[in-house]
């Protein structure tokens, strides 16, 4: 049972409704990436997940985490977001709700991933 604090429940912290990772911090600052679809090959998870399954979970995860973020760096896939149009529609979005939900503090657009 989670506890109200005034109007607000309390976060829940890290949860799964079954397909997803959900991190519910509250006022906690929090940092999101998103990627297209195809920024990501799944083989490319495949080997990494190979490659890294020796290693200790913490070190696995935080060089998973790098090599994400250096893969989606150089621009793999269509990178849709490279559109000037489809860029401003993500920044619309991003900035039009910003105050109403949650507080953005800086965010970034790259061809195939974005990062706030």
């Amino acid at each position: 049972m989670r506890r109200r604090i005034g109007f607000v429940e309390e976060p829940k912290g890290i949860y799964s409704r079954g397909y997803l990772p959900h991190t519910e911090g509250g006022n906690v600052a929090q940092f999101v990436t998103w990627r297209t679809a195809d920024a990501l090959p799944p083989d490319v998870v495949t080997r990494w997940q190979l490659e890294l399954q020796g290693e200790e979970e913490g070190v696995r995860r935080a060089e998973f985490t790098r090599r994400i973020e250096a893969f989606a760096d150089q621009g793999h896939g269509e990178c849709p977001l490279r559109n000037p149009a489809a860029a401003l529609r993500v920044q619309e979005v991003l900035l039009g709700s910003d105050g109403d939900l949650r507080v953005l503090h800086a965010w970034v657009i790259m061809p195939n991933h974005v990062h706030c």
